[in-house]
């Protein structure tokens, strides 16, 4: 496990999210992979349902999103799996429905090779 693939991974993560591209959204996960949102109120279970909620939340017309990562604390646990904390900063508008988002939150991730 080595920091600076996780960081290229969550980068991935992020641009794929904005480009809605979801097939490469999915590499990003493993098979059996879990995701958890707005503290626990929209959550997944593998990798296919996490591709399937997140583009159902994100994947509507006239939409602009920067999701950006800032400040990883990445501590590597075994040679195989890691933890990392992220500041997130992301700005969603939406011109066909007419509004905007801006937040901040944490990202608390667990990482599996």
């Amino acid at each position: 496990m080595n920091i600076e693939q996780i960081k290229r991974l969550k980068y991935g993560y992020q641009r794929a999210l904005d480009s809605d591209v979801w097939v490469a959204f999915a590499v990003c996960f493993a098979e059996d992979g879990t995701a958890s949102y707005w503290d626990g109120s929209l959550s997944f279970e593998g990798r296919d349902a996490i591709v399937e909620g997140i583009s159902t939340q994100m994947d509507f017309p006239f939409k602009i999103s920067v999701h950006q990562v800032h400040h990883p604390e990445i501590d590597i646990i075994t040679e195989s799996t890691a933890r990392g904390t992220w500041y997130l900063y992301d700005h969603v508008v939406s011109e066909g429905e007419g509004w905007m988002l801006t937040g901040g939150a944490f990202y608390k991730d667990e990482y599996s090779k």
